[in-house]
């Protein structure tokens, strides 16, 4: 009987002690929010990977050149002409199509422009001040991909 009860007992503290119920994760998300931020405002990014559904589109995009601006405006420049879009960070808190509660990078650009195929919500793979890679999971249309940006 004495086993049981400690056995009990240890299951009860790992039970107490995996419910932890503070808000560790949100401010890790809050933190990379803050500096993906601030790595992209203001510099010349460019497209060095976009696979979508399994194709790669990046020689259809080799040729712009992004600005985040702070006002979440989203500049494309090419020689093609230049193009407006936006941009946001934000923390998903988990979707029906993407359940996980991490940082999704979101870019919206006129979906039947030239650049409307990048209209979507990534979640970030990984970001520091020369590289950007972010991933489409699967969404509600069934696509799924790679974005990756590099500093200019």
């Amino acid at each position: 009987m004495k086993r049981l009860n400690c056995l009990f007992v240890i299951f009860a503290v790992f039970f107490l002690v995996s419910c932890d119920t503070d808000n560790d994760d949100m401010q890790l998300v809050e933190t990379e929010m803050i500096a993906l931020n601030e790595i992209l405002l203001d510099t010349e990014w460019r497209i060095t990977s976009f696979t979508e559904n399994g194709q790669d589109k990046t020689d259809d995009l080799e040729n712009y050149t992004f600005v985040f601006q702070s006002s979440n405006e989203l500049l494309a420049d090419s020689n093609l002409g230049s193009f407006n879009g936006t941009w946001r960070v934000s923390n998903d808190a988990g979707s029906e199509f993407d359940p996980s509660n991490d940082l999704d990078f979101m870019i919206f650009f006129t979906p039947n422009g030239k650049l409307g195929e990048l209209t979507n919500a990534y979640d970030v793979i990984s970001a520091n001040g020369s590289e950007i890679n972010l991933k489409l999971e699967a969404n509600a249309d069934g696509n799924y991909g790679f974005l990756s940006f590099a500093r200019n």
